[in-house]
């Protein structure tokens, strides 16, 4: 045996075609494994952009239903605390409702779940298992609920002083809300003393003057909806 060649078993022969034959074996096999592990199904949500009171459908796209039987839809991860309902196709037609069931789910022959009276609470991701045999796909979704502006308050941080810190804060209930600010009927001028922070939610008197005495209006809205309310300073 020469001084660099490898050591073979008696009988042993290679040559190129096996080295080859063995290289792309391992390359299917890798990239098979790859398949496997991105394959999903994809579920439709319809309609796309949600808001509160609407009703949407998800439903999964491509599948065989011949070979599924049952299906189950969880509200999160697949876990038995998450279900929000196991439906069944004829003959064993019927349904079950898991734990997350609200009352306002249903699951309709195709699998589709469809959920009525959304509320931004709903916002989140979607699973779905289908069952049957040989079945071992999974898919999800994730859906975003915007709420209506309500609920919008004025609070302040206590009794306007002239020559202290005045701070007047904002806040409402609803989704992706922005703010401005009126004084008497025109909008809030800023400026060295008055300015606006976060969002446009807190207005801050630094310091508080006597002339600064006035109604004051936060308005807070979104792309579908509005609410505002007004505050009396009077500086002390």
């Amino acid at each position: 045996m020469g001084r660099h060649e490898a050591w073979r078993p008696p009988g042993w022969r290679c040559s190129w075609h096996t080295a080859f034959l063995a290289a792309s074996v391992l390359s299917s096999c890798f990239l098979l494994t790859r398949a496997q592990e991105t394959t999903g199904i994809s579920i439709r949500v319809v309609p796309e952009v949600l808001k509160e009171g609407d009703s949407v459908t998800l439903t999964p796209e491509g599948l065989d239903l011949k070979n599924i039987a049952s299906c189950k839809w969880y509200r999160g991860a697949v876990e038995e605390r998450n279900m929000i309902i196991s439906f069944f196709r004829p003959p064993f037609s019927g349904e079950t409702k898991g734990p997350a069931h609200t009352g306002r789910e249903t699951v309709k022959p195709d699998f589709s779940l469809y959920i009525t009276d959304l509320k931004p609470a709903d916002s989140g991701i979607y699973s779905f298992k289908p069952e049957g045999p040989g079945v071992t796909i999974t898919g999800a979704t994730n859906i975003t609920v915007s709420g209506y502006v309500t609920n919008i308050t004025i609070s302040d941080s206590g009794k306007a002083i002239e020559n202290s810190t005045t701070v007047l804060h904002c806040t409402s209930a609803g989704t992706n809300v922005s703010y401005s600010w009126l004084r008497g009927n025109e909008s809030l001028v800023v400026g060295e003393r008055i300015s606006l922070s976060n969002n446009n939610q807190v207005l801050t008197f630094n310091p508080t003057s006597r002339n600064d005495s006035d109604s004051y209006s936060c308005y807070g809205y979104n792309s579908f909806s509005n609410d505002s309310t007004s505050y009396l300073l009077n500086v002390l």
